[in-house]
C-alpha cells in the first residue's frame, strides 16, 4: 500500500469533454504497474513513487498521482497529450 499524494491540481478546466475508452485494471500492488509516461499530464508530477491511478488510451497505459488527476485526463486526453508532445 502506498501512502496518500497530493496533487498540485495545475490543470485548466475549460475543454470539451470526451470519453476514454477504458480504465486499467490493475493490481493493488504498484510496483508492478508498467505506465508510458513518466510525468503525470495533469499536473506534471512524477509518476515514479508517486502512481495512483491509470488509464488506457490510444494503444497505451498513463499514469495519474491521483485519481482526480486521471478524471481530468478522461474528460480531455488529447488537450493534456499535446501539451506532452505526445
Amino acid at each position: 500500500m502506498i501512502g496518500a499524494v497530493a496533487c498540485t491540481g495545475k490543470a485548466n478546466q475549460d475543454f470539451q469533454v470526451k470519453k476514454v475508452e477504458t480504465t486499467h485494471e490493475h493490481s493493488s500492488d504498484t510496483k508492478d504497474w508498467v505506465v508510458d509516461n513518466k510525468i503525470d499530464p495533469i499536473c506534471g508530477m512524477s509518476t515514479e513513487g508517486h502512481l495512483s491511478d491509470t488509464v488506457h488510451y490510444n494503444t497505451k497505459v498513463y499514469g495519474f498521482c491521483s485519481s482526480g488527476c486521471k478524471e481530468m485526463f478522461k474528460e480531455a486526453p488529447e488537450q493534456y497529450l499535446s501539451k506532452m508532445g505526445d
